[in-house]
């Protein structure tokens, strides 16, 4: 007789991609997981694109929450014992890794909000500021870089400054495209090299997502984060290191490596908790 599923709840306002990730990771285990009927929605590509099942929370489902801790800072995403930086589902690593072409139609790419901040730091290092600093001499092509960055700011399609393509556009913070941007994926895993410059701290979804998708990661600063990973820095002058097929396949495997949780680690994990868990964890037929 097969053993009847653990059911759990992650009872969180779902905000951070860290959160959605978590979801999704955990979904992959042997329990059912459920959310807020209000917050099924945020799920709802992620279900058509891989077949995610989330349940509707009961109101005596036990909870999960109590049992995850996510650092948005370090980052650290943490299930009981279990603690990566990240922790992101099977289905989407294998599914970045599809998305690898045969070549790469952009050498250098941006796709994401463009802050003030972040068009001084895109202005400067797509001019050929070696430093990535703001534009403090006017040149031809300096002006040319700041008025597409501030023409582009806000808009939605794809724009080719030099060799440079970059994608203003604030998909990645509503939902649902927040859980899930196909197109956003697809111009990373068509880009050699995907600019990096930091997030709310001093890393960057980006980093990683660049990593899975097989672009090679131009950042804005160093992170240990990054230990481990080859990259590149702003820093650095633009052409210091062609793209290459192997620093892309060592990227993938040492990423996939650092954030996908196996399943089995998660069922004992689960196990684990169900036995701390009050009142005692449903099962499901």
């Amino acid at each position: 007789m097969r053993e009847p599923r653990r059911r759990w709840q992650l009872d969180s306002p779902f905000a951070l991609i860290q959160q959605i990730r978590l979801v999704h990771a955990v979904a992959e285990s042997s329990a059912e997981i459920a959310v807020a009927a209000d917050q099924l929605d945020k799920f709802s590509i992620l279900r058509e694109r891989f077949g995610l099942h989330l349940a509707a929370v009961r109101p005596d489902d036990p909870s999960l929450t109590p049992f995850v801790t996510i650092d948005h800072k370090t980052p650290s995403t943490a299930l009981g014992a279990i603690v990566r930086p990240l922790i992101f589902p099977r289905a989407i690593v294998d599914h970045c890794r599809t998305l690898w072409p045969a070549a790469r139609a952009h050498r250098y790419s941006f796709a994401g909000l463009v802050t003030d901040n972040r068009r001084a730091l895109l202005e400067g290092w797509m001019a050929g500021r070696a430093d990535g600093s703001r534009l403090t001499a006017k040149t031809a092509f300096g002006d040319f870089v700041r008025r597409q960055l501030i023409r582009w700011r806000g808009a939605d399609p794809l724009r080719r400054i030099g060799d440079v393509t970059v994608w203003s556009s604030e998909r990645g913070r509503r939902f649902p495209t927040k859980s899930w941007d196909e197109e956003y994926f697809q111009l990373l895993a068509d880009s050699e090299h995907v600019l990096c410059p930091n997030g709310d701290y001093q890393w960057s979804y980006r980093f990683f997502e660049a990593c899975l998708c097989g672009a090679v990661p131009i950042v804005e600063q160093e992170s240990p984060l990054y230990e481990g990973f080859r990259y590149r820095l702003m820093t650095e002058a633009r052409d210091a290191a062609p793209w290459s097929a192997a620093d892309a396949e060592h990227n993938y495997r040492v990423c996939a490596a650092r954030i996908v949780v196996p399943v089995d680690e998660l069922d004992g994990e689960l196990a684990r908790l169900a036995t701390l868990s009050e009142p005692a964890v449903r099962a499901v037929p």
